[in-house]
Parts: structure tokens; C-alpha cells; sequence
């Protein structure tokens, strides 16, 4: 249902009752923060490997989510549901179409 928002509907922001710091550090993971131009290169080449795979979730996602392990149950955000969340959301972010890239807050 999230994803049919934000690829249908145009929603950019997803509600998570959390932390700040460590849903900063996943925003930076999944492309919703500014990055330097030598990043976004690197994005731009991890698009193209994973192109036309869906939801592909990597040992990135597990490492991008490693401090919501430590402050959160496995049950609210360190789970299946929302590594899949994580990396659709990255690969959204990361197509050429998108202008404003869907954050996580």
C-alpha cells in the first residue's frame, strides 16, 4: 500500500514513529538526502545493475538498518516488511524520473 502511494499517487514522505538518528542515516541510505556528485554517480551505477529487479534487497539494507536494531524491537522496524519497504523505496529514489525523492520521517 505505501509503495502504490508514493509510485501512483506521488507521496513523498513516509510516517515512522522513530528515532531520529538512526532514520537520518537510512534517508541517506535510500537516496532522500542531498548527496555529493561522486555519490550520486555511484547511485546512478547501482540503478543500472539492479535494473528490472524488484525489491531487491542486498547485505546494504541489513547494514543501512543496523541501529534500528539496537533501539527498537524486531517486531516495530528491524523486520522483513521493512527491509522490503527500504529497498523499494531506494530504488524508487534512485529512478531518473524522480524530482523529490520519498524520505522516511
Amino acid at each position: 500500500l505505501t509503495m502504490a502511494l508514493v509510485e501512483q499517487e506521488g507521496f513523498n514522505a513516509v510516517l515512522c514513529e522513530g528515532d531520529f538518528p538512526p532514520f537520518f542515516e537510512l534517508n541517506k541510505y535510500i537516496g532522500a538526502t542531498k548527496r555529493k556528485e561522486e555519490d550520486s554517480e555511484e547511485k546512478s551505477e547501482k540503478s543500472l545493475e539492479n535494473k528490472g529487479k524488484k525489491n531487491v534487497e542486498t547485505s546494504e539494507d541489513l547494514q543501512a538498518m543496523k541501529d534500528l536494531h539496537a533501539r527498537f524491537p524486531q517486531w516495530m522496524w528491524h523486520n522483513q516488511p521493512f527491509r522490503e519497504l527500504i529497498g523499494m523505496l531506494k530504488s524508487h529514489n534512485a529512478k531518473a524520473s524522480v524530482t523529490v525523492p520519498t524520505c522516511l520521517l
